[in-house]
C-alpha cells in the first residue's frame, strides 16, 4: 500500500477536462486498524447551482478509504500541499461520531460524478435508497472500520 500522509499533492485518474487538477491530503487517521484519508481536490469543473457563477473549482473535504485513494493516483506531485482549511473534516468527525457519515470506497473521479449527479439533483445528502458509495459504520456493522 502506498504511504500517504497529509500535505503530500497527488495527481490521479481525471474526468474529462480536468486533466489539471490535483487533489492534496488534508488529514490522514486510522479507525479500527483502516486507513481513512481526508482530501482536497481542486481545480475541478463542477456544475453546482449553489456555486457563484454555477461552477465549483473545489471540493474542500472528501473523506475516502486508502484502498479507493491508491486505485485513483497516478504520480505524487513535487508541489508540496499545505492544508488550512480543516472545517469539512470537523463536520464530518461530528457526524461520523454520531454514525451519520461515512467514507468513500470508490476513485475520485467517481465521487465527482457523483457529487455532481447530487448538486444537479439538488440533494444535500445522499438518499437511503441513493447508490452505496459510503462505507459507513452502524450498530450492525461495526467492525467495518
Amino acid at each position: 500500500m502506498m504511504d500517504f500522509e497529509a500535505g503530500q499533492r497527488w495527481h490521479y485518474h481525471t474526468r474529462e477536462g480536468e486533466e489539471q487538477s490535483t487533489l492534496g491530503i488534508l488529514r490522514r487517521e486510522v479507525n479500527s486498524g483502516r486507513v481513512l484519508l481526508h482530501i482536497r481536490i481542486e481545480d475541478i469543473i463542477l456544475p453546482n447551482p449553489r456555486a457563484e457563477k454555477g461552477i465549483q473549482t473545489v471540493l474542500g473535504h472528501t473523506p475516502i478509504s486508502a484502498e479507493a485513494l491508491e486505485k485513483s493516483v497516478t504520480f505524487r506531485a513535487e508541489q508540496a500541499f499545505v492544508p488550512d482549511d480543516f472545517s469539512g473534516y470537523e463536520t464530518w468527525r461530528e457526524a461520523f461520531i454520531r454514525q451519520e457519515a461515512g467514507v468513500f470506497t470508490i476513485s475520485v473521479k467517481e465521487i465527482l460524478d457523483v457529487v455532481e449527479q447530487g448538486a444537479a439533483a439538488g440533494l444535500t445528502k445522499p438518499k437511503q435508497d441513493f447508490n452505496p458509495v459510503f462505507l459507513k459504520i452502524n450498530k450492525a456493522n461495526k467492525e467495518l472500520l
